[in-house]
């Protein structure tokens, strides 16, 4: 199995001529930088090991031909000084890019789960694990610009440290607190992963973790029925 990092140090395996996004398998590892990934997987290969091979074949691969042979033609370009095949090379590398664009983006995209937040009844956003895991579908949310929302167990890495500071917003929540907002007659509404979904069943049951909208692997759930 080769271990690569692509697209701002999203961790992939290479499968032939693609790269397959497996970074939703090692997702629990504790990090600052793509660093700490690498070794997070290498202590805990065991571990890891059956995730990443489930994840490379179930994911699905982003064509490194284009981008290879871009790389060939620049580098006859840049040995012959060759103007035309440094422009070719850059025509090619922006086309790899948004092919890769096209493959990624429903299984990365968060404007859908937004723009469902923004046309659902108000409410009070939680979001599950840290702040950059949803920070996009935040920034699309324009109904909810001004409200900061509530981080269930994101008190880790580098936010941790200032968290605990005089006058921080209480916006961190941990198991029981969120099980005690869900349960209110007020409505909130809940961005997770579907990996992580076990465990909310466990903690309020799945009858109150009502579906308002599905991309991917992507959730946002709600505590009360929709009207």
């Amino acid at each position: 199995m080769k271990l690569c990092f692509f697209d701002d140090f999203k961790l992939g395996v290479l499968n032939g001529d693609q790269v397959v996004d497996v970074s939703d398998a090692v997702k629990d590892i504790p990090r600052v930088g793509p660093q700490d990934v690498i070794n997070g997987v290498i202590t805990g290969w065991a571990t890891y090991k059956g995730k990443l091979e489930a994840a490379a074949k179930a994911g699905r691969g982003v064509p490194l031909m284009i981008a290879g042979v871009a790389f060939l033609i620049g580098a006859l370009a840049s040995w012959r000084g060759s103007l035309a095949g440094a422009v070719i090379m850059m025509v090619l590398f922006l086309h790899a890019a948004r092919l890769a664009l096209v493959a990624f983006d429903p299984y990365l995209a968060s404007r859908p789960l937004a723009e469902a937040l923004n046309r659902a009844p108000r409410g009070k956003l939680i979001l599950d694990d840290q702040y950059y895991t949803f920070s996009s579908v935040v920034f699309y949310a324009e109904a909810y610009h001004g409200q900061p929302a509530l981080l269930l167990n994101g008190r880790v890495n580098n936010l941790e440290y200032g968290s605990y500071a005089t006058g921080a917003p209480d916006v961190f929540i941990d198991d029981a607190r969120f099980v005690s907002l869900w349960n209110e007659p007020a409505r909130y509404y809940l961005l997770t992963y579907g990996t992580d979904l076990p465990r909310l069943e466990e903690l309020v049951g799945r009858a109150s973790l009502r579906v308002v909208k599905k991309n991917a692997d992507n959730y946002l759930l709600t505590n009360h029925p929709l009207p």
